[in-house]
């Protein structure tokens, strides 16, 4: 990026750009959309990503895994968080490939098992099949596998 090049413009999105980001780690997708609606030319917004690219300030790998370490510690269940980086413009690949390496040292029965503890007592006057069905889709919700889902409930004595 030559000093040439720089116009208000572009020092406009530019610093649009860098409050987005310092708010939180951004996708590619998103800083597009932002900036768009922003109105933007797309030559503005090419050159922004360009220069955030480059400066490794905007990546969609390491967004992808930070955005998966922060779902994990609500805790969210790997379908709504796959869901959540399709939104966010990731690619299939990229991921599928994260979420494939927390897969293997992620326990979500135990996780299930902890949200019904701490959900339980919201419930605790309503009918045993009531419950159930809350917790069901309070789980579902949040993206938990529902044969994980369901053998857990099953466990459950309440």
């Amino acid at each position: 990026m030559n000093p040439e090049d720089v116009t208000p413009e572009f020092s406009k999105a530019k610093a649009a750009a860098f409050r987005l980001i310092k708010v939180r780690n951004r996708s590619t997708k998103e800083l597009i959309d932002r900036l768009t609606r922003k109105r933007f030319s797309k030559s503005i917004i090419d050159s922004i990503l360009q220069y955030l690219q480059k400066t490794q300030l905007v990546d969609d790998a390491q967004f992808t895994k930070d955005w998966i370490r922060a779902r994990l510690h609500k805790p969210y269940g790997l379908r709504r968080i796959a869901y959540e980086l399709k939104e966010k413009g990731i690619s299939d690949s990229l991921a599928k490939n994260a979420i494939a390496q927390v897969k293997a040292d992620y326990p979500e029965e135990a996780i299930v098992s902890e949200l019904i503890k701490k959900r339980v007592e919201r419930y605790k006057n309503l009918e045993k099949t009531k419950i159930k069905q809350r917790l069901f889709n309070y789980l579902a919700n949040r993206g938990f596998n529902i044969d994980t889902i369901e053998r857990v409930l099953n466990k459950y004595d309440g």
